[in-house]
């Protein structure tokens, strides 16, 4: 099955959204904390990505996983294991055509 997260987080403390070696993106805290929930190793699709201490009040997200959870448990669950600063806001189970980064109609950034 497909889920898309809706969260949101604050950029301070991470090295951008997407994962690194040294495992300082929000990708790789996100990466870790659906894979408890899940049971699984989670591979994370992102909207868009952000740089060094970019914030981001709405980041879409989607993710395969053989998991049958309620959508409560990828909000809560995932909550639970994530960082200060990070938050899960909503979850939505969708069909496997949905692509995080290709669905995205509007990219807004304000500095």
């Amino acid at each position: 099955m497909r889920i898309v997260l809706g969260l949101e987080y604050c950029g301070v403390g991470f090295c951008g959204w997407q994962s690194q070696l040294q495992g300082c993106g929000v990708q790789d805290a996100l990466e870790a904390a659906v894979s408890v929930i899940a049971g699984e190793k989670t591979s994370i699709i992102a909207a868009g990505r952000t740089d060094t201490g970019v914030h981001a009040a709405l980041q879409v997200v989607h993710f395969d996983t053989t998991a049958n959870r309620p959508l409560t448990a990828w909000v809560r669950g995932v909550n639970s294991h994530l960082p200060a600063g990070v938050a899960v806001l909503w979850a939505r189970e969708v069909g496997e055509d949905f692509h995080a980064r290709f669905a995205a109609t509007h990219r807004g950034y304000r500095y």
